[in-house]
């Protein structure tokens, strides 16, 4: 999937070079795997995005036009849905909006058709932006529109969006990961975010003798809930509403005797078919399942809430869609929640749908 990183300077702090380059670095990191395009916005509503990935003359480029900044958002793009192009790159300004999207949106050829936008991005991402907007101009409110928006868009997502009439930074998401983190330097505070958790680590460094020496404290880390809507500001982050989904539907004729199934799962653009749900197994039993099948695939866990799944081409062509950052075709992190998901579906022994794998079905976890 993709992976957005994010700075915001506290109070009246502005990012100036060095603060920049903090986010440079996680933003390096997480091209590494996402290396279909690289894009950075503002609180002054400036754009800078390439089809490209991250490049040390390009973050000079960032560093220069975007000092000065109270907030800058970066997204690394895996291209899922449209080519590799500068107009399918994010961020996108759609009329007042900024926003950039890390997810995958399962019905959005069917929004494309109902609210019939014509946009130059080819981008399952770019009708977030359409459907709010369309909402906001009806309502001028945007809780009301995100909320409205959330009730028709099938799949994951996690969504930076700048209004710039009002000059509001809004954060949402559903099923997709990020983690907030509240920095203190000096006397200054900053929250940085990221999709990958470890690129919070150890930020704000330098090095004394080749010896890396910390110059701030973490103070907390944020996980923002699910299906809920914040501000963020000079004063922090602001929970201000929660949102509805659309409900999955599960229609089940499950035969024990035969192991056939004939269940149908529905959103609004697909129709798959699939197994009578089970009940979830422990995570112990849920690698032992999953090893089953993937006998070489090997399960690490490398910090809270973290797995590192490697050494099986075929897991990851069957799941590669669960894993929230991928680095090769044998290779990925995943949730230990996801894994368990996995196993339960298969535990019915049957074969998953093609869609499955393209992580429509459960979504990132």
């Amino acid at each position: 999937m993709c992976e957005i990183n994010f700075v915001y300077g506290l109070k009246e702090k502005t990012l100036n070079k060095t603060d920049i380059s903090e986010l440079l670095s996680m933003t390096k990191e997480s091209s590494t795997g996402n290396a279909d395009g690289i894009g950075f916005f503002n609180d002054q509503s400036k754009i800078l995005k390439a089809p490209v990935q991250y490049t040390s003359q390009f973050a000079e480029q960032v560093a220069d036009k975007l000092n000065g900044s109270k907030f800058i958002v970066s997204h690394c793009r895996y291209a899922t849905t449209g080519a590799n192009k500068h107009k399918n790159t994010h961020p996108f300004r759609v009329n007042s909006f900024i926003f950039c999207h890390n997810g995958i949106i399962t019905n959005h050829e069917d929004i494309i058709k109902k609210y019939k936008i014509k946009d130059k991005s080819e981008t399952d991402s770019i009708v977030i932006g359409h459907v709010i907007d369309y909402h906001y101009h009806k309502t001028n409110d945007m809780k009301s529109a995100i909320q409205a928006m959330a009730k028709e868009i099938d799949g994951t997502y996690s969504v930076f969006l700048y209004e710039k009439s009002t000059k509001t930074l809004y954060y949402f998401r559903h099923t997709a990961s990020f983690t907030f983190a509240l920095i203190k330097k000096s006397d200054e505070h900053y929250v940085i975010g990221s999709t990958d958790e470890k690129n919070l680590d150890n930020k704000f460094q330098t090095r004394i003798f080749g010896f890396p020496i910390s110059n701030a404290t973490e103070i907390s880390r944020f996980d923002p809930e699910n299906d809920t809507i914040y501000t963020i500001d000079s004063k922090g982050i602001h929970k201000i509403a929660t949102f509805d989904v659309p409900e999955q539907n599960y229609y089940s004729d499950y035969n024990t005797k035969t192991g056939e199934w004939n269940g149908v799962y529905y959103t609004k653009s697909k129709k798959v078919s699939v197994p009578k749900k089970q009940k979830p197994v422990d995570f112990d039993t849920a690698k032992d399942t999953i090893l089953t099948y993937y006998p070489d695939l090997m399960i690490e866990e490398i910090r809270s809430n973290t797995l590192l799944v490697s050494n099986s081409r075929q897991f990851m062509k069957d799941f590669k869609g669960h894993c929230f950052k991928r680095f090769d075709e044998t290779s990925g992190h995943i949730r230990p929640k996801t894994l368990v998901k996995i196993a339960n579906k298969l535990n019915t022994k049957q074969e998953y749908p093609e869609q499955f794998s393209e992580g429509c079905y459960m979504g990132v976890g």
